[in-house]
């Protein structure tokens, strides 16, 4: 049996280009990785969605994308 593979899901960050597309896809994409502790990473830096500031500056990059 395999065991969970330890790569990102989307090398090339598409994913979150796509649900920025759609507020609400986007701010329950952020939901999900508050809730397993994952991290958010893109050019400009890392994020962790638990945070307050860092919540706020992903909504914020979500609404201007």
């Amino acid at each position: 049996m395999r065991g969970r593979s330890q790569e990102p899901v989307n090398r090339r960050g598409n994913g979150f280009l796509e649900a920025s597309r759609n507020g609400r896809d986007w701010h329950h994409l952020i939901d999900l990785c508050a809730l397993v502790g994952a991290l958010v990473i893109d050019p400009d830096g890392t994020y962790d969605p638990r945070l307050v500031n860092d919540r706020l500056l992903l909504g914020l990059n979500g609404m201007v994308t």
